[in-house]
């Protein structure tokens, strides 16, 4: 195939330029191809590279890629970024992944996406992880402040009044759209004397997020009569920057036994 253009002169006769007519028609349907990029090219011109199987656009100062060819598709479109080019529509990578993206500069622009180590970053930077920064974990802990994975405590507590079965401090971070929210999940599996009241709390602090009395069902094992019961509930706080204690608190006016009990701050 040829690649050069050859200029024929119009004074010429056309049984004398045949063959330079040929191999211009040549050269137009192969789009210039060859493994090097042609001499004397002119803006518009297009060129294919045979080597690669690129193919490349002159603007009349500098050849651009626009385009590779497998053998079944085209593709590796490369565009400049910036707003010159704005989408139109939303983009369908057909089940592919997005590889080879950069981490954002910052956290200003709350429409930017964001790669994996970046999340990453983010997470083991600001997000209470527990013993490791290896990403999002669940932090379960007793009432020692020891990792418990998702158990939590499970030795025996008496309880009469108030006692905190669970607690935690956890720093709350400001970021660019307002301050991080926690959800703050805490329950517990109890027996409770036949008389008297029971109530749980979650604090942030000394301030009730939420409140209410121990729910129980109410069994006879024998000869004996026993109440128990099982607490699992969630609140949301934005308390705004700082670092907080939250706990799991209950209160008994007669004797309850707690044998397991868990926190989670996310």
């Amino acid at each position: 195939m040829s690649q050069t253009w050859e200029s024929i002169d119009g004074s010429e006769y056309l049984s004398d330029t045949r063959q330079e007519i040929v191999n211009n028609f040549e050269t137009l349907r192969s789009c210039f191809s060859g493994t090097d990029f042609p001499s004397s090219p002119v803006a518009g011109q297009l060129f294919f590279r045979t080597s690669d199987k690129t193919f490349w656009i002159y603007d009349g100062s500098n050849w651009w890629q626009i385009g590779a060819a497998t053998a079944h598709y085209m593709g590796n479109l490369p565009r400049a970024g910036g707003d010159s080019y704005p989408m139109s529509g939303d983009l369908n990578v057909g089940g592919n992944k997005v590889v080879n993206m950069a981490s954002p500069t910052d956290d200003s622009n709350p429409g930017d996406a964001v790669n994996l180590a970046y999340l990453n970053s983010v997470i083991s930077g600001h997000h209470h992880t527990g013993a490791s920064n290896d990403g999002p974990k669940i932090d379960v802990v007793d009432l020692n402040g020891n990792e418990r994975g998702v158990q939590g405590s499970t030795g025996t507590t008496n309880v009469t009044g108030e006692v905190t079965l669970e607690s935690k401090s956890v720093t709350v971070i400001s970021t660019a759209t307002g301050s991080e929210t926690k959800i703050v999940l805490a329950g517990c599996f109890y027996e409770l004397s036949l008389t008297g009241s029971a109530a749980w709390a979650i604090r942030r602090g000394s301030t009730d997020l939420a409140n209410g009395n121990l729910p129980f069902i109410t069994y006879t094992y024998g000869e004996d009569s026993y109440r128990a019961g099982w607490l699992t509930y969630a609140v949301e706080d934005t308390p705004g920057s700082g670092t907080y204690t939250y706990s799991l608190v209950v209160n008994t006016s007669s004797l309850g036994v707690f044998s397991r009990s868990f926190l989670v701050v996310l």
